[in-house]
């Protein structure tokens, strides 16, 4: 028997359309609504649209997101006045190739978790990784950047601002303490940005740029400054003292635009907040980190004044401050890692997973 979805279940307007113009009007097969436009489930149009999304992968320990959560929230396919149940039978119903090729049945797992692997699956994110090499080893500026990814990154930067309000608080740290201290940190400047005259390159400031490079999370600063066991930190928190309007790169959506283009803009967004996160070697940091200084440099240049981006240290948010004037330190402490914990596994195994955890004292 022929299933219909209708007007009422979608969200995106694309989708709207195209039901619309089936000229069918009765009753939907999923929210139960009645005298509406509807459109068959079989229709090849359901197909097309299912391609946008082949980067989605089941999780193979249930960690990442769920369909309903993604296709509601991440892009504008579902709609939200529909039930969480029916929003779980029409997934259950578009994507039932894919989840039966992994037996999926949503209808009695709908926690199910997914995970996006994108690699090779957006033309996007291909004229990314065409870019980094070009920019790292024939044009360092970066003048002949393809222009649909330029546009696209400063659709990333534009769509994705949000600002950090006066008086919010963050951490910084740095190892170890002032020489012939006992129990005090380093305060003020001695754990603020360092001076352009003696900065080095980071993974967002080229050198001779000062950034401030801080987090939401203690355990997560501390991780950052990759501390050993008996090992001392000081830990400063600080201050916004006036507001400051950056782009994230974390909760993103692009609702609005085609299904298409959300995923493409979804996959390359993604994968720069991965890259911002993932540990380089120090031996290639200085080729690495251009690519992300190049966004940082074009964020400035659209009037931002930081990045936000995941941490794959710990669970804090990270942050760099293009602005360091608009902080102030206001406080700090020393502690002494107790514990570090490690997991690892084989390289040739499909998931590499390294977490630390800390105990702290001071």
């Amino acid at each position: 028997m022929t299933k219909y979805y209708c007007t009422q279940c979608f969200r995106n307007e694309k989708v709207i359309e195209y039901i619309k113009k089936q000229n069918l009007i009765g009753s939907c097969s999923f929210c139960e609504s009645t005298e509406v436009n509807i459109a068959s489930a079989e229709d090849a149009f359901w197909f097309d649209l299912i391609i946008s999304f082949d980067f989605l992968r089941a999780s193979p320990d249930n960690r990442g997101f769920t369909l309903e959560r993604f296709l509601t929230r991440q892009v504008d396919l579902l709609s939200e006045t529909v039930s969480h149940q029916t929003r779980i039978e029409i997934i259950n119903n578009l994507f039932h190739l894919m989840l039966y090729s992994l037996d999926i049945n949503l209808l009695h797992n709908p926690d199910q978790k997914f995970v996006a692997n994108f690699k090779g699956t957006s033309a996007l994110e291909k004229k990314w990784e065409e870019f980094k090499k070009q920019i790292k080893h024939t044009n360092r500026f970066g003048f002949d950047i393809d222009e649909k990814l330029k546009t696209n990154l400063v659709t990333i930067l534009t769509n994705n601002k949000k600002t950090l309000n006066k008086g919010t608080e963050f951490y910084r740290a740095r190892l170890g303490k002032p020489k012939g201290s006992r129990t005090f940190p380093y305060e003020e400047d001695q754990v603020m940005a360092p001076p352009k005259e003696i900065v080095s390159e980071g993974r967002i400031n080229p050198r001779g740029v000062s950034y401030l490079y801080v987090t939401d999370d203690i355990n997560t600063a501390i991780a950052e400054v990759r501390p050993y066991k008996g090992t001392e930190v000081s830990l400063a928190t600080v201050q916004i003292i006036e507001d400051i309007e950056i782009t994230s790169f974390n909760n993103t959506n692009y609702h609005g635009k085609s299904l298409h283009e959300q995923t493409e803009l979804y996959i390359l967004t993604n994968t720069i907040n991965y890259e911002l996160s993932y540990p380089i070697d120090e031996q290639a940091k200085y080729l690495d980190y251009i690519p992300y200084q190049y966004i940082s440099e074009l964020a400035k240049h659209l009037g931002l004044e930081g990045l936000e981006y995941k941490s794959a240290l710990e669970e804090g948010t990270n942050l760099c401050i293009f602005n360091t004037k608009k902080v102030m330190w206001k406080s700090g402490e020393l502690y002494k890692i107790k514990n570090l914990k490690v997991e690892a596994e084989p390289v040739n195994q499909p998931i590499t997973d390294a977490t630390f955890s800390f105990d702290l004292e001071w």
